[in-house]
């Protein structure tokens, strides 16, 4: 099948699942549009996503890139102006404008409209690549390397790092903590009770950096509270 197949099925899946794609120039398919917040405890605030897609006919290949922003509104100046913030939300209300001036919302999440893209490029015997970089989505003679580096910084790709190193302190500071509060017993523990410690560690370090990758922040305050609890469990076992 042919990019120009696959450029028109995608147009079908998007319109039904109100995503407006455009052709693009220095790419073959560009995602500009607004969506609204769907997380338990937060406001609708808006979002805005954007993504591109290249079709390479030689790799048969669909490389994929895309990113979500918050819109936040701030003062400067007197003025009020917009500042596109990365966002770690997953979980969105697509919205659909009406003729009559209305709006209709509909509940999705971000991984759906990526696995939209994946089941179409599938359905053409396409290999679906998701890659980190705006421009390697680009046609070569459109990249320009200077916007590649800008891009690649404002993205939010890189955006969750920060957190799981975050995270990762927290564990070791918690490792600390126990090792602290258990100090009289440290002697009595075995080299297989030590690999349990130390690999529950680590298995909650992976577990958190994937749930909060892609599952989103509310499940990930949930998993760590009984993450929490598992591990009070898991030493008071230990111990006795």
């Amino acid at each position: 099948m042919s990019k120009d197949d696959i450029i028109k099925a995608l147009a079908a899946k998007m319109e039904k699942i109100w995503i407006p794609i455009q052709i693009g120039k220095e790419t073959d398919i560009i995602v500009d549009c607004d969506f609204l917040l769907n997380e338990m405890g937060f406001p609708r605030i808006p979002l805005r996503y954007n993504a591109s897609v290249l079709l390479d006919e030689t790799k048969k290949t669909m490389f994929f890139w895309d990113s979500l922003w918050e819109q936040k509104k701030s003062f400067s100046n007197g003025r009020e102006s917009i500042e596109l913030v990365p966002s770690k939300f997953l979980n969105i209300w697509l919205i659909k404008r009406n003729p009559d001036g209305t709006s209709d919302l509909f509940a999705s999440d971000i991984p759906s409209i990526r696995y939209a893209f994946q089941v179409i490029a599938k359905s053409y015997g396409w290999k679906f690549k998701k890659v980190e970089k705006r421009e390697d989505t680009q046609h070569p003679e459109e990249c320009n390397p200077q916007q590649a580096i800008k891009t690649d910084d404002q993205t939010g790709n890189r955006r969750k790092a920060p957190a799981a190193l975050a995270v990762w302190v927290i564990l070791i500071i918690l490792f600390i903590f126990f090792i602290l509060l258990f100090l009289p017993l440290l002697n009595t523990f075995s080299w297989s009770e030590w690999a349990v410690i130390i690999l529950l560690f680590i298995g909650l370090y992976f577990l958190q950096n994937y749930i909060y990758r892609y599952k989103g922040f509310v499940l990930f305050v949930l998993i760590w509270f009984i993450c929490a609890i598992l591990m009070l469990f898991t030493f008071a076992a230990l111990t006795g």
